[in-house]
């Protein structure tokens, strides 16, 4: 099974891209799960985030078109959230790809730590929440200055990765972190 983040617009974006990836190739988990490299299914975690970021911008392209179109952005997120379990099925089909680092394809996902499904589960109300600000956000702003705002959460996530499961801060992550925060910034500022 091709393990995916919680996060819906991964999933919603994965399942438009579907007739954007190469032809042949099976489904979106068996394109994605091909090549070397370590961890994520066989590809490396740099190509992954590659596909994510384009799928990134085709969602939140199509996710304003639906807003310019005429949905309100609560009536555009539930469309989003329905495309999601829509689409879950065709992601999460079996492949011959290897399960992800740390995770193991045998033994139901009850039997996995308590503490793992609760943050995963908490993940994915984040995830939830965040979606909707989005959709509102969208509605009365530009797509570009909302996805770069939206998207300049890495930050956040390095100073939490950083108390809680105590990974390395390197001077290349905080000047990522740096650029990020002024990029958003320019965004911004359009």
């Amino acid at each position: 099974w091709f393990n995916l983040p919680a996060s819906s617009h991964h999933s919603a974006a994965m399942v438009a891209a579907q007739t954007l990836l190469p032809a042949g190739g099976g489904s979106v988990v068996a394109v994605a799960g091909q090549g070397g490299g370590g961890g994520g299914g066989g590809t490396s975690w740099l190509v992954n985030s590659g596909y994510c970021v384009l799928l990134y911008g085709l969602w939140e392209f199509l996710a304003k078109l639906a807003t310019v179109r005429g949905l309100s952005a609560s009536e555009e997120a539930i469309m989003n959230k329905i495309g999601f379990f829509v689409g879950m099925p065709l992601i999460m089909a079996p492949s011959s790809a290897p399960s992800s680092a740390g995770g193991s394809s045998q033994g139901s996902w009850l039997s996995r730590p308590k503490d793992a499904i609760l943050a995963s589960f908490l993940s994915g109300l984040a995830s939830a929440f965040a979606s909707l600000f989005q959709s509102r956000a969208r509605v009365g702003g530009d797509a570009s200055a909302v996805s770069a705002l939206c998207a300049s959460y890495p930050p956040l996530t390095l100073l939490l990765c950083a108390l809680f499961l105590k990974e390395k801060v390197t001077e290349n992550k905080l000047l990522g972190m740096f650029f990020t925060l002024i990029g958003a910034a320019f965004f911004a500022r359009s």
